[in-house]
């Protein structure tokens, strides 16, 4: 499910409560994700259009110019291995499912974007949040930083009910 953890899960549809099983078998299911998207002749994870080109610039900065945090990225394993599988590289700040105690889904926890910020050294009103889920939306604005809404994933209708500052097609309109 989209942005609830994979651990989380495990627990509800499997019943694995064990933490070292449950670590194991999140971290098994989710490189099986990026495994399997290439069997069959599958093309595999697909990079978003423009994607690179608008992380280059910020993935060139420091920290405390504010460099990327993948925050949106919610899965360790899965994301680690997707970032690879597009030749993208994990930035320094990488937050990830592991990193935090409540998913977006719960109650809309800023925290995966707190974190970021905390590890780019920047108040989090100073961050952009590039998201293309409702519930990120809304978790990046409860973290008190602007929100880039994308309409990649979503209906236009769902991205503007969580009330993005902005709202773009794709990353193909961005110029960093």
């Amino acid at each position: 499910a989209h942005a609830v953890r994979t651990v989380e899960n495990l627990k509800r549809f499997c019943g694995i409560t064990d933490p070292e099983e449950l670590e194991r078998e999140a971290n098994r299911f989710e490189l099986e994700i990026v495994n399997a998207s290439k069997r069959n002749g599958r093309t595999g994870i697909v990079i978003l259009p423009n994607a690179k080109e608008t992380l280059a610039p910020l993935q060139a900065g420091t920290p405390k110019e504010g460099k990327t945090d993948m925050g949106h990225l919610h899965i360790g394993a899965y994301a680690t291995a997707a970032l690879e599988t597009v030749g993208i590289t994990q930035p320094e700040a990488f937050v990830t499912a592991g990193d935090v105690t409540r998913g977006k889904p719960n109650g809309i926890s800023p925290e995966p974007y707190l974190i970021g910020a905390k590890l780019c050294s920047v108040d989090p009103s100073k961050c952009l949040v590039v998201e293309d889920a409702p519930n990120g939306i809304r978790s990046g604005k409860a973290a008190g930083a602007k929100v880039l809404a994308v309409l990649t994933s979503h209906t236009r209708e769902a991205v503007q009910a969580a009330e993005p500052d902005w709202i773009v097609p794709d990353l193909t309109t961005l110029d960093m």
